[in-house]
C-alpha cells in the first residue's frame, strides 16, 4: 500500500511531495487526484516541485514507469525546477527512466541521493 504526503509553501515557491511504499493503481490515481487539486492553487511555473522518493521502493519496474509517469507530468505542468531525492542504495537509474531525463536541462532537473 503506498501513501503519499503534500505540502505546498507558498513562501519560498515550493510544492513538497513524499511517497511511501508500493503504489498500486488505486494510490496512485489518489496522488494524482491530491497532486491536481494542489496544482489548481498555484502556477505552477513559479515553484519548484521536489519528489521525496526515499520510502519508495524502485526495486520493481512498476514503480520506475510511476517515477517517469510523474516526473513527466511536472515537466509537462512546467515547473520552475523539478528535485527528485532517491536513496543512495537505490538500484541505479532504470534504463527507460534514464533516457527520459537524459537530455534535460540540469538547471531545471535536480537528483539528489540521501
Amino acid at each position: 500500500m503506498g501513501r503519499h504526503y503534500i505540502q505546498q509553501n507558498p513562501y519560498d515557491k515550493r510544492l513538497n511531495i513524499k511517497l511511501e511504499g508500493i503504489f498500486e493503481d488505486d494510490d496512485w490515481q489518489e496522488l494524482m487526484a491530491s497532486y491536481r487539486k494542489q496544482v489548481q492553487m498555484i502556477s505552477p511555473e513559479e515553484y519548484q516541485v521536489e519528489l521525496d522518493c526515499t520510502a519508495f521502493p524502485l526495486a520493481k519496474s512498476s514503480q520506475w514507469d510511476r517515477l517517469e509517469e510523474i516526473y513527466r507530468l511536472f515537466d509537462v505542468e512546467a515547473f520552475r525546477k523539478i528535485s527528485l531525492i532517491l536513496r543512495e542504495s537505490s538500484e541505479r537509474l532504470d534504463y527507460t527512466f534514464h533516457e527520459t531525463i537524459r537530455n534535460v536541462d540540469p538547471a531545471k532537473l535536480q537528483l539528489r541521493y540521501v
